[in-house]
């Protein structure tokens, strides 16, 4: 009686985590989102030498529900902020990037066509689609090409 208790215990325990995140109201998911984004933009910011300001363009990510609903918005958006962390990696890199990226946005494409890094002026735009797969060396690929 006392092992059914215990992995009863142990089994809601485990499980709790699940139903938590399956009731998330879209305010605390988005939330907790942006703050998983700037934890990953504070790992860059040390590695890069910058103080990026992190941001999730959510009217985009909106813009396509069906896309998005059941993929974690932050996860795809770390990519790019992985991949300028890599190249920071070299002193001259590391001194370019601090020099000129001052901003960080992610935004929701719909298609792989419309995937990639665009830097306007400080702001280094990373634009992912739903069904974007590999999108570390992608990301680092297209920064390689276009910062």
């Amino acid at each position: 009686m006392k092992i059914t208790r215990l992995f009863l215990g142990l089994l809601l325990l485990t499980a709790a985590p699940a139903w938590a995140q399956d009731e998330e109201s879209p305010k605390v998911k988005k939330a907790r989102q942006e703050n998983e984004l700037e934890k990953e933009g504070e790992s860059t910011d040390q590695a890069c030498g910058t103080k990026l300001k992190v941001t999730i363009d959510w009217a985009s990510f909106e813009a396509n529900p069906a896309g998005w609903s059941d993929k974690s918005v932050s996860g795809y958006c770390e990519s790019g902020l992985g991949a300028l962390r890599s190249l920071c990696a070299g002193p001259k890199a590391k001194a370019y990037v601090a020099k000129t990226v001052k901003e960080y946005v992610c935004r929701a494409v719909k298609t792989k066509d419309e995937w990639k890094a665009i830097r306007k002026a400080g702001t280094l735009e990373w634009l992912v689609p739903p069904d974007a797969v590999n999108a570390d060396s992608y990301a680092k690929a297209e920064l390689l090409k276009n910062l």
